[in-house]
């Protein structure tokens, strides 16, 4: 979570100062290493780059839900 924190405050960050965010902008702000990580993390990270987007277009890793044992069934 801390990946996506840390390069999704970047993205809104260049947006709110008006610019497009683009690959060399977020690598300029977290670094290039740890935006190559999160965009081969992050399913559909890419539409990020879309001049069409103006809310953050990347969707959190949610934990799946623990296996149902049957013993919590009433």
């Amino acid at each position: 979570m801390a990946l996506y924190r840390e390069v999704a405050l970047a993205w809104q960050a260049i947006r709110a100062r008006g610019q497009q965010p683009s690959p060399e902008l977020l690598a300029q702000s977290v670094g290039p290493d740890t935006l190559a990580t999160f965009l081969s993390t992050f399913r559909n990270a890419d539409r990020m780059f879309r001049p069409d987007i103006d809310t953050w277009p990347v969707a959190p890793i949610t934990a799946p839900a623990p296996p149902s044992t049957g013993y919590d069934r009433k």
